[in-house]
């Protein structure tokens, strides 16, 4: 149960850690006890009678430091015994490296004399040594208090008697030692690597009883195979004691954070500074969405960009073998849904990072198959057809294979089924709702057709054959009710326009196709493709009177063979929201003349035809200006 509160309190970054020396003996270094044994034979040198050496083995490490400083009237000699134990280079490091990786204790205090911790975590920390060494901290970085110094600082080092009075016991005011005492009252302590005979911990627990009363914060002890009266002690003064090496609990924690670190940023446990630090030391990057100030992970990235997912999940025996023939191939489909009834358990996991989904929050597990992905060129003996470099998707079954690849964003399906007389192929089509230009439009209806026309197309896969599909039963395409060839045409039409005006139609919608406009486009096509359009004229157009002027005779009798109208009005066309240039109508009458019924004038065409064209705005300028052969019309007179 300790153990447990434990770990939830780290993920939360609510526990400090002090270290002891026992973590440094996983690098080969001496242990307090050690080192006051390697004191102790160097103070033994100064001792002249056997009772001194009995009196010197009798010492604690702080009374044999100081016993070594009084024999030797300075502290080279101390000193030298640090830097030979503590500067060397270390046998090992997993256990500081383990702990480098975990940024959830921002806090980390120690009295070890070494540089493992700060070594461990490269620049990835603020070293805070003594009173006069307060660097400018960022929360980016964990602060780790050297409480005794180190041997990068031999001058600020606390070890023997004197050390003790001069810093922790005697200096109300020494800056490392009241910021272990603030953060004791707002965080819990996790003791690691010290032991049950360490003085150093006795004597720092007793300081901090006495100038944190009540003090209610939680104090974990995690140390190997203690006696039950230890035990006993550890818990009557207010320890939770955690019987296991510190390796054996870095080794479990690490985990435990690693599952749960994306859950407890998302629920704001954690915060997302921690948690991308995390990340970065464990050589990870992250992608999150956030919304409604609520933090979502989306994915969790190697350094090069790829991630690595992992989905464990365990069904019902039913489903099981069901799923078993999905895998199989021998279910035609590219996933398999599982209902949550029928997930017994499932996990996730990206890049080795947990992500927070069970079987009870999931309604439905979709399997999917991973296709083949390949390039794919598709052609026609007669090169009308050529598409190169499609993306194919290939979905392998046990009786054939689904093809998928897009035209311009139209999506193609082929089936392939092994029979006994060959390989049926069956075709589907989703077109988009819009395409981006005609001749997108155009090469992709003009695909589909072609492949229901019976004529010859060679697939081309990568690095294999090509195979020729073949429909056996021709048949003509409808795209919703118009006949292929007549949009075929259509497009075509349009592609002319585009070309006469300079012009381009982006949103080409099949659901905009009326009559209407396949008869516009085909009009205006002819038009300027001709130069006209011929159409019969059995009725006669009345004139304003204001053209009577224009009339040569009374009787309406005209020598000129033509004649011309223009209308002033300019004729809109729009087509696929996309409005074409000003056009002005101009009628042509063949063999046209003037008549006159009672006080109506008229005109009339002799061998009853009309031709109909268009002028654009720069013609129709020049022609108000030459007024060569024009007539004017205020507003659009039609037949009668």
């Amino acid at each position: 149960m300790g153990l447990t509160t434990l770990v939830e309190k780290i993920r939360k970054e609510e526990v400090a850690l002090f270290v002891g020396s026992g973590l440094s003996l996983y690098a080969g270094y001496k242990g307090a006890w050690e080192l006051k044994e390697l004191i102790c034979r160097k103070v033994e040198a100064y001792c002249n009678t056997e009772v001194e050496k009995k009196a010197a083995k009798s010492k604690n490490l702080l009374e044999i430091s100081e016993l070594l400083l009084r024999y030797a009237g300075s502290r080279n000699e101390l000193n030298k015994i640090l830097l030979r134990e503590y500067k060397k280079k270390p046998e090992a490091t997993h256990v500081h490296d383990r702990l480098s990786r975990i940024p959830h204790f921002d806090h980390i205090f120690t009295t070890n004399y070494d540089t493992l911790i700060e070594d461990s975590m490269v620049r990835r920390c603020h070293v805070i040594g003594s009173t006069g060494h307060f660097p400018i901290q960022s929360d980016r970085f964990p602060k780790v208090y050297k409480l005794h110094g180190d041997v990068n600082n031999l001058d600020e080092i606390i070890l023997a008697t004197r050390d003790y009075s001069r810093t922790i016991a005697g200096q109300k005011d020494h800056m490392v030692w009241n910021r272990f005492k603030d953060v004791s009252a707002y965080k819990d302590i996790l003791f690691l690597g010290h032991s049950y005979e360490d003085s150093n911990i006795w004597e720092i627990y007793h300081d901090l009883e006495k100038h944190i009363k009540n003090l209610r914060r939680a104090k974990y002890m995690v140390c190997p195979n203690l006696a039950t009266h230890q035990q006993q002690y550890l818990e009557s003064i207010g320890f939770v004691y955690i019987n296991m090496t510190a390796e054996a609990f870095l080794n479990h924690l690490y985990p435990e954070l690693i599952d749960y670190a994306i859950a407890d940023c998302e629920a704001q446990q954690l915060s997302l500074s921690t948690f991308e630090r995390f990340l970065n030391f464990n050589d990870k990057n992250i992608i999150i969405k956030t919304e409604d100030h609520k933090i979502r992970v989306e994915a969790i990235l190697e350094r090069d960009g790829t991630s690595h997912p992992q989905v464990n999940f365990t069904v019902s025996d039913d489903v099981h073998q069901q799923l078993i023939r999905f895998q199989e191939g021998a279910i035609r489909q590219k996933s398999f849904s599982i209902a949550q009834k029928d997930l017994v358990n499932f996990s996730m996991y990206m890049s080795g990072f947990k992500f927070p989904l069970d079987a009870s929050t999931m309604e439905t597990l979709e399997v999917m198959h991973l296709p083949d992905e390949l390039k794919l060129n598709i052609e026609s003996e007669d090169g009308q057809i050529e598409h190169t470099n499609l993306c194919l998707k290939r979905y392998n079954y046990l009786d054939g294979a689904n093809l998928e690849f897009d035209i311009h964003n139209a999506g193609f399906v082929l089936c392939l089924k092994t029979m006994k007389k060959g390989i049926n192929v069956t075709f589907k089509l989703n077109l988009p709702k819009f395409f981006n230009s005609v001749k997108e439009t155009a090469d992709v209806l003009k695909f589909v057709t072609y492949l229901f026309s019976g004529k010859k197309l060679d697939f081309y896969l990568e690095n294999q054959p090509p195979f020729p599909v073949i429909n056996q039963k021709p048949a003509k395409v409808k795209f919703d009710k118009w006949e292929g060839q007549k949009v075929l045409e259509h497009l075509e039409q349009l592609r002319f326009l585009e070309r006469k005006f300079k012009m381009k139609f982006s949103r080409i919608s099949l659901e905009q196709m009326t009559e209407q406009t396949i008869e516009e486009v085909k009009f205006l096509h002819e038009v300027f493709s001709k130069g006209y359009v011929e159409r019969p004229m059995t009725k006669v157009i009345i004139l304003p009177d204001e053209l009577k002027r224009y009339s040569p005779s009374e009787d309406g009798a005209d020598p000129a063979q033509n004649k011309n109208l223009i209308i002033e009005t300019p004729r809109v066309f729009t087509f696929y929201d996309q409005e074409l240039p000003s056009l002005f109508p101009k009628y042509e009458i063949l063999e046209g003349e003037f008549v006159k019924y009672n006080n109506t004038f008229a005109i009339k065409s002799r061998v009853e035809k009309i031709r109909h064209k268009l002028i654009v705005e720069a013609d129709f300028k020049q022609m108000q200006e030459g007024r060569n052969e024009m007539v004017r019309v205020e507003t659009f007179v039609a037949e009668t």
